[in-house]
């Protein structure tokens, strides 16, 4: 089976999870060729080394290829026809989509040409927003191909309406929270066209060695971002700190506030707080197996990736009340679940967990058989694949009943 992955930018420090979708995929004996919509990241090699893809077939953007979409514009103008009225009648009142949609063609244009010459046998969009035009063309000029995309927190926020449009029409449409259906339903894509797939945990990668705890070690990891929360976790250290003076609490992340969290650290007087920067994947795994709890107090993640492997690392969990963090952490099941921005709830929580190692043990066990039942990465992955393949053994069968001569399926 050989499957092309559509993504904005890959890889990004940030998106672990997407390395994970492609790692597993190819060791379950699918091709995988990541195709990138914009510019790649500055350090895209050193990131596929470190997750183990410097093999992966990746299409970049380049210069030439933009002029040579620029082209193609101008050569196919039915489909350059369908791709503007769907810009301007799905978005016409979000002229920043509009702008972006443009600015996105040429490149879109200059993949599906790269497509139409061999077809692969499944495109999916990794995630929804402008990638859902070269779904479009896709679908309208190659409909042996299987077209699926994902559709999560991101395009939920941003609700880029021809991300709707393309998933009234595909294969499928995947999502990674059950608690997402209402939203999706809210967009007019109906629940049961819908699979529900939870992003999982690469076991077979992130093995757990073992290493002992280091007593009263917090973790917290992140990129260094407002909207990640990590102001309030430094606001419950300080709340913790008076109690547990041998606490330490390490920050795993960077980002533009960095600097900011640090003043923030010195002015509320705190000690045994570690700021590493970036760190490798696995690396971070290895930290996140140091700390005996793992707070999170991110406003708006959906089932955070890095609480599942905060989990796997055997960790007990304090994390902010967001959407479908239910799904993962059932709150005095598998960890804590605090509203989002009371601190004081959080140092309350984490202090409890120092108090009572069982508790906190009852929640490392309980928490890692919740995880291994329903965010195996290898297992959910299986999940896509399966799904295509049904998918293109349908289109077998189709083409057995109706043969359709190749060239009436073109766009002209």
């Amino acid at each position: 089976m050989h499957v092309w992955y559509v993504f904005s930018k890959f890889p990004v420090p940030s998106e672990t999870f997407a390395g994970t979708d492609a790692r597993v995929l190819r060791g379950l004996g699918v091709r995988v060729r990541a195709v990138n919509l914009r510019p790649s990241h500055p350090r895209a090699r050193e990131l596929l080394r470190e997750w183990d893809l410097d093999d992966l077939e990746l299409d970049e953007v380049t210069p030439g290829k933009l002029l040579a979409g620029l082209s193609l514009m101008l050569l196919r103008p039915g489909l350059l026809a369908l791709a503007l009225g769907t810009i301007f009648r799905d978005n016409w009142r979000q002229p920043v989509h509009v702008v972006k949609s443009l600015l996105a063609l040429p490149r879109i244009f200059q993949v599906h040409q790269t497509l139409a010459a061999r077809p692969p046998d499944v495109l999916h969009l990794f995630w929804g927003h402008y990638a859902s035009l070269l779904g479009l063309l896709v679908r309208r000029t190659h409909p042996e191909v299987v077209m699926t995309l994902f559709l999560g927190a991101y395009d939920l926020h941003r609700r880029f309406r021809t991300s709707t449009t393309l998933a009234r029409c595909a294969d499928g449409v995947f999502t990674h929270a059950r608690a997402n259906l209402p939203l999706l339903a809210a967009q007019g894509i109906a629940p049961e066209r819908v699979q529900v797939v939870y992003r999982g945990v690469d076991f077979e990668r992130l093995r757990w060695r073992g290493q002992p705890k280091v007593p009263f070690r917090i973790a917290t990891a992140g990129r260094l971002t407002p909207d990640k929360g990590m102001a309030e976790v430094l606001e419950a250290f300080a709340r913790i700190q008076p109690a547990w003076p041998q606490a330490s609490l390490c920050v795993m992340g960077e980002g533009p506030e960095r600097s900011a969290l640090e003043r923030r650290a010195r002015a509320l007087g705190l000690r045994r707080v570690e700021f590493t920067g970036h760190l490798a994947h696995l690396r971070v795994f290895e930290r996140l197996g140091e700390a005996e709890v793992f707070l999170f107090l991110s406003h708006g993640e959906h089932l955070p990736n890095v609480v599942k492997e905060a989990i796997a690392a055997r960790c007990a969990c304090v994390v902010s009340r967001t959407t479908g963090i239910e799904e993962l952490v059932a709150p005095g099941e598998h960890g804590f679940v605090v509203d989002p921005g009371d601190i004081t709830a959080a140092a309350a929580c984490v202090d409890r967990l120092f108090r009572e190692p069982d508790l906190r043990a009852r929640f490392v066990e309980r928490g890692l058989a919740h995880l291994r039942a329903h965010f195996d990465a290898q297992a959910n992955m299986r999940r896509y694949r399966e799904f295509w393949a049904e998918c293109l053994a349908r289109r077998g069968r189709r083409r057995e009943q109706e043969p359709v001569a190749a060239g009436e399926l073109r766009a002209r």
